[in-house]
């Protein structure tokens, strides 16, 4: 269970003629646990995460941060629930050196995770366009109004985020987290586990667009990555160098393209639909 419910006392202000009141009710608080990753019997990394799709938090880790380039990559992985860990054997034949993967780590601007993501220079067009993925401007609108209907643990704690890979066409894989970032991984691992075309879908996120996150989707090769809320500059740079469409700002009929628009189909049949 990705929370649980706890007693807690609620107090408000007096206002007027109300005087000051407690109550006490029960009310949902998001778990956070510690998940440790260990790769060919060394521990790597520990997340401060949710404990939910930890497989699929450890793979897509491993994948974004270059560890592994395809699930071929892993021979063995498995998820000790009582020890908090996901054990990785890679395949016979990958060079992984964790003590030179680990002097290039660097501090993210992200919530909830607490590791030094690996940090390799920023991809450069990275995304190829050999079946070019496009969108109209008005299934941003659809896809986060859809996608409200599955915030239930949002609504309920207020401190989880929501990731969602969505193959064009295909069936959204949706994964949530206390953190984005390993939000995101999860999104990318089932997506990797599933054997999804990253190349052909968009990536939906939940807070601010920054580098890092964005480098994670670029690595995947996914050619799109959206958001409601802002990126941040080298967000944009990132994406604009690695041929990414960047979007954000999506708030009913309006979305923000901030870098490669040709993806965007900006004259789509009009749609009465309405406000959110």
């Amino acid at each position: 269970m990705i929370a649980l419910e706890q007693k807690i006392w609620k107090w408000k202000a007096a206002s007027g003629d109300m005087p000051a009141s407690t109550e006490e009710v029960q009310d949902w608080i998001a778990r956070e646990t510690t998940l440790t990753v260990v790769v060919n019997g060394s521990e790597l990394v520990s997340f401060s995460s949710s404990p939910d799709h930890c497989q699929d938090l450890a793979l897509g880790f491993l994948f974004t941060e270059g560890v592994i380039t395809s699930r071929g990559d892993i021979a063995r992985l498995h998820h000790d629930v009582s020890a908090d860990r996901v054990e990785v054997d890679l395949a016979e034949g990958i060079d992984f050196k964790p003590a030179e993967w680990n002097r290039t780590r660097t501090l993210t601007s992200g919530c909830g995770q607490g590791v030094q993501l690996n940090a390799p220079p920023k991809p450069r067009r990275v995304i190829k366009d050999e079946e070019p993925l496009c969108v109209d401007a008005t299934y941003f609108r659809r896809l986060f109004s859809n996608l409200r209907a599955f915030s239930v643990w949002y609504e309920r704690t207020g401190c989880i985020h929501q990731s969602t890979l969505v193959p064009i066409p295909g069936a959204p894989i949706i994964r949530e987290d206390i953190g984005r970032h390993n939000a995101v991984d999860k999104a990318i691992g089932a997506g990797l586990a599933a054997g999804v075309n990253f190349g052909h879908s968009l990536l939906s996120t939940t807070g601010r667009l920054s580098s890092d996150m964005t480098s994670k989707a670029a690595r995947a090769g996914i050619p799109m990555i959206v958001s409601r809320s802002a990126p941040t500059s080298l967000a944009v740079a990132i994406a604009e160098d690695a041929g990414m469409t960047l979007i954000g700002f999506v708030r009913g009929p309006r979305i923000n393209i901030y870098t490669h628009p040709h993806r965007i189909n900006l004259n789509p049949p009009d749609m009465d639909e309405p406000e959110d």
